[in-house]
């Protein structure tokens, strides 16, 4: 064994360095070249590889897809993979789904609302076999898989630019990625105009065929001019501002759709906790969506302009929502922030290394072909002679040394004729030989034409590519406008005046009439606050716009220790004077603008052992004497310091 020093701090640099690297390349940046998660990469690779799934195949239960995946390549749990799975499949997260899933794999209703992968199925979508085009033809690199028993892909082959079409959010140690979805066939249109002019082309020209993203369920980018920055660099430096679509229909707002990444739980939550701003617009909220459709319907107060009302919703929801372009990939292994005109050149880099390494796999196999066609000419013209040195040989070796002497061939061509059954060496015929060979000659010389000339490789690959926009390429959904920004400040809520009830079981309620009730009742405004004393030396402080209708437990609302008895509740004033008494006599005045800051404010300073009795906001209090009568104190007494001891009194004489 042997013992060698080491700083501690160099290999806990070592170490996080290597952590670092492997949740970056591994977890949580996509690869440039075909826009995919390693997780990902291999559950595609599981239906194309191990399972030899296509879109055309049956739908096969996500528990065994899930689990085929982990013996194949996977590392990490099943509850993770399964939820890249749904991901995938989701048709409001990805603008071009990669997975066709059956049952609830997902909604915008919740994050979080899917099936466990029992009940659900899966198969690869169309647009993901096409991200396997040549993957049997040597198209890309293969490595092992985690248990040396297979192969699986660096990256795929992906004719169809997912990088580009579809996008992703991930954070990484020290950095984060988040892309967005871009139109198919704009994004087509700006890899052509690469393809076309190569370095030369500028952000302008790219912006003209490619203005923006495009995301799954519409909306709309209201300040699209932003975009350019974040193509430049592949960083915003102004979030992009997505809205919702949505219709004003009289007095009525008709949400249609809500921003990429929203959820409609979320979105009422937000409308609930905002409630008292909202209800000053807002007269009724209705939420009649369903699965795979959105219909959020307000109905705006009589009198309020409906633009006003939006700005409210816009600015307390996510029915408004930013987004923000950081476009960190990793390419060949290591970490880049791309910009648009990067992700177009790595596309057309890795298309052109995929045809040339598909091409050169096809030649080999052609020229191989040919070979043996020679050698099957030769025999074809001597057939019985071949046949005879054949059958006069010990073995299978003679007779191959028996042909290549005979007729001049090499080990591969003698190989292939004692392969051939002897009905099929019988009806060897030159003619078809001949116009087989002719037929390889011409692929060859494709091959070779696509091997050396770059301006016709790359007509091969826009062919391809113009195959894939052909076959999936739709309209726009997301709307682009540069809406001039206003900063509208929603109307202030209006304030009213209020009647709060508190009952004997200190359970606290407001309305807006007075009413009877064996409690105390007190008239405020509808922005004032409450202070509630308490002989914990405490002043909780609770805004009337926290009440609610229904009584609630005021030791709830403050958050009041359950052992501290309530004092007093009175509504706020600065200009009023709060006068406490102690069990040990002794009785302060404080300003009540003192009882301002924080939210539980001491009322006085206490000596050891005594005890909190008495808050009143009159002038002077009447407290009970040693002998049993009532004592008047407090007029005397100067205003103090909130954090001060008072005057001591004497309480033995009434």
């Amino acid at each position: 064994m042997r013992i060698e020093d080491y700083d501690i701090l160099d290999a806990n640099k070592d170490w996080f360095t290597e952590y670092a690297r492997a949740v970056l390349q591994e977890r949580a940046l996509p690869e440039a070249r075909d826009g995919l998660l390693v997780a990902q990469r291999q559950l595609l690779s599981t239906f194309n590889h191990a399972l030899k799934m296509t879109n055309k195949s049956p739908y096969k239960k996500s528990a065994a897809v899930v689990g085929s995946a982990l013996a194949y390549a996977y590392t990490h749990g099943d509850a993770s993979l399964y939820g890249v799975l749904c991901n995938l499949s989701l048709p409001f997260s990805m603008r071009y789904p990669l997975i066709e899933g059956k049952g609830s794999l997902g909604t915008q209703e919740n994050p979080d609302m899917r099936s466990a992968d029992r009940y659900t199925e899966a198969r690869p979508s169309k647009i993901a076999d096409t991200m396997f085009d040549g993957i049997n033809r040597d198209a890309v690199p293969m490595i092992q898989t985690y248990t040396n028993e297979d192969v699986e892909p660096v990256v795929l082959p992906s004719i169809f630019p997912n990088a580009l079409c579809n996008g992703h959010s991930g954070i990484g140690v020290s950095m984060a990625s988040s892309t967005y979805p871009h139109n198919l066939i704009e994004v087509a249109k700006a890899i052509k105009l690469y393809f076309e002019k190569g370095e030369d082309l500028t952000l302008d020209e790219i912006m003209t065929v490619l203005p923006g993203p495009d995301f799954p369920m519409g909306g709309t980018v209201i300040n699209a001019k932003d975009v350019r920055a974040a193509f430049e660099t592949g960083h915003s430096k102004v979030s992009l501002k997505v809205r919702g679509d949505y219709t004003i229909d009289g007095n009525k707002i008709i949400f249609t759709s809500i921003p990429y990444g929203a959820f409609r739980s979320k979105i009422r939550s937000q409308i609930s906790s905002k409630i008292d701003l909202i209800s000053a617009y807002i007269c009724d909220f209705e939420d009649a969506s369903n699965v795979g459709k959105t219909k959020i319907i307000f109905t705006v107060n009589r009198g309020v302009d409906p633009k006003m009302a939006l700005a409210v919703l816009f600015k307390e929801t996510d029915l408004q929502t930013t987004v923000s372009y950081n476009m960190n990939f990793i390419y060949k292994g290591v970490p880049k922030l791309c910009s648009i005109k990067d992700l177009l050149r790595i596309y057309a880099a890795h298309q052109r290394e995929v045809i040339t390494r598909v091409t050169t796999f096809d030649r080999n196999k052609l020229v191989a072909r040919i070979h043996i066609l020679d050698g099957l000419l030769i025999i074809s013209s001597n057939i019985d002679k071949a046949i005879s040195l054949i059958k006069n040989s010990a073995d299978k070796a003679s007779a191959s040394t028996a042909l290549q002497k005979a007729f001049g061939l090499d080990e591969k061509q003698a190989e292939a004729v004692l392969n051939m059954q002897l009905s099929s060496l019988t009806r060897l015929s030159q003619s078809k030989l001949q116009n087989e060979k002719e037929i390889k000659l011409l692929q060859v010389a494709e091959c070779d034409r696509i091997l050396h000339e770059s301006a016709y490789r790359d007509k091969k690959i826009l062919e391809k590519l113009d195959s894939i926009v052909l076959q999936f390429g739709d309209a726009r959904r997301t709307k682009l406008v540069n809406e001039e920004q206003v900063d509208v400040k929603p109307q202030e809520t209006p304030v009213i005046k209020e009647y709060i009830h508190i009952d004997r079981f200190d359970g606290i309620s407001k309305s807006p009439q007075k009413m009877r009730s064996s409690g105390i009742t007190y008239e405020v405004m509808s922005d004032g606050t409450l202070w509630v004393f308490c002989d914990n030396n405490k002043c909780y402080k609770l805004k009337v716009s926290k009440i609610k209708k229904d009584s609630v437990s005021l030791y709830q609302l403050c958050k009041i220790p359950s052992e501290a008895r309530v004092l007093r509740v009175a509504p706020a004033k600065d200009d009023c004077v709060v006068l406490s008494v102690t069990a040990q006599g002794y009785v302060k005045k404080t300003l009540g603008k003192e009882f301002n800051s924080g939210t539980a404010a001491a009322i006085c300073k206490l000596h050891e052992g005594d005890l909190l009795t008495t808050v009143s906001l009159a002038d002077e209090v009447d407290v009970a004497a040693a002998n049993g009568k009532r004592a008047t104190v407090g007029k005397d007494v100067k205003t103090s310091g909130r954090m001060t001891y008072g005057t001591k009194i004497s309480l033995k004489t009434a």
